[in-house]
């Protein structure tokens, strides 16, 4: 079943299908297998707390199962972060200035792509940890004219990228505005890739008041609400561009405040089938973003 909570409703309970399908990933016969996934805890404000504690998060996976946490702590592998961005809204100046700040942000440590999805998704800068072809490429902006966004099609590209595939720390950030998508009807197969991956989607939207989110195709509409829910990002919807900037950077300060949970189950779950991991904040008012787990390799 499809799960339908929306990403930016204020929840304590973050809701993942983990797929376990790797064979070559397989534990010992008789050793207990240990899982790994990312989490971010947020406060009732919203803003991510840089220090949990196993005291702070309850486990489950397959809905009654419990995890027992083994080991928790700030992640250290680099974020990969696949950036799409519409270059139809009229808010470009807006627009470069908070994709910069957000680049400056994480660049460094971390990886940035810079992708544009007004008409063909067009990688405009590949993966780099340079921030400099990052700016460089953004200060090009200019506002484009486009008779629609593919911004679905750029989705499921970048779920498929070797790039994000290959991460540890996997992130695809949409940055876009209002206007009807080209790319495909139906976002079912969609939603079931990025269900069984492990990138986290975290979409920035630019909703003038005349254009409200509720004129969004049907099948837009449900991948920009139904992705973050699905693979532990968040939704912002904006109706002034001067919040962009601030957005992008609360993205960024929720992936870098990002930990690491390593953690074992008291029943395994069917061999190469997925299972659900829940994890649910201990304070009231607290939420967690959490992305898909997998197998610690042996």
């Amino acid at each position: 079943m499809r799960l339908r909570v929306l990403g930016a409703v204020a929840t304590a309970l973050g809701v993942l299908a983990a797929g376990v399908r790797s064979p070559g990933q397989q534990a010992p016969r008789g050793q207990p297998a240990t899982y790994f996934a990312y989490l971010t805890l947020l406060d009732r404000r919203g803003a991510p707390v840089a220090a949990v504690t196993p005291a702070d998060l309850t486990l489950r996976a397959g809905g009654d199962t419990n995890a027992e946490i083994e080991r928790l702590a700030p992640a250290s592998e680099p974020l990969v972060v696949t950036v799409l961005v519409d270059q139809c809204t009229p808010a470009v100046m807006e627009m470069r200035d908070a994709l910069k700040a957000f680049s400056k942000a994480l660049a460094g440590q971390n990886r940035i792509a810079l992708v544009t999805v007004d008409g063909p998704p067009t990688v405009l800068v590949p993966s780099t940890s340079d921030v400099a072809p990052l700016v460089a490429a953004i200060e090009g902006f200019r506002r484009r004219a486009c008779l629609g966004l593919n911004v679905i099609e750029a989705i499921r590209d970048s779920y498929r990228s070797t790039d994000i595939v290959n991460a540890d720390r996997p992130t695809v950030v949409a940055v876009v505005g209002h206007g009807n998508d080209w790319s495909h009807d139906d976002v079912s197969p969609v939603l079931n890739e990025m269900q069984d991956g492990r990138a986290s989607l975290f979409v920035v939207r630019y909703l003038p008041e005349q254009s409200s989110a509720a004129g969004e195709q049907s099948h837009l509409a449900a991948l920009l609400i139904e992705g973050p829910a699905l693979t532990g990002g968040l939704r912002f919807d904006l109706l002034s561009p001067a919040g962009l900037r601030s957005q992008l950077l609360k993205v960024a300060a929720i992936l870098a405040a990002q930990h690491r949970v390593e953690f074992g189950l008291g029943k395994e779950p069917p061999w190469n089938r997925p299972f659900r991991l829940q994890a649910s904040a201990t304070q009231a008012g607290f939420r967690v973003l959490i992305t898909g787990a997998r197998r610690v390799s042996p």
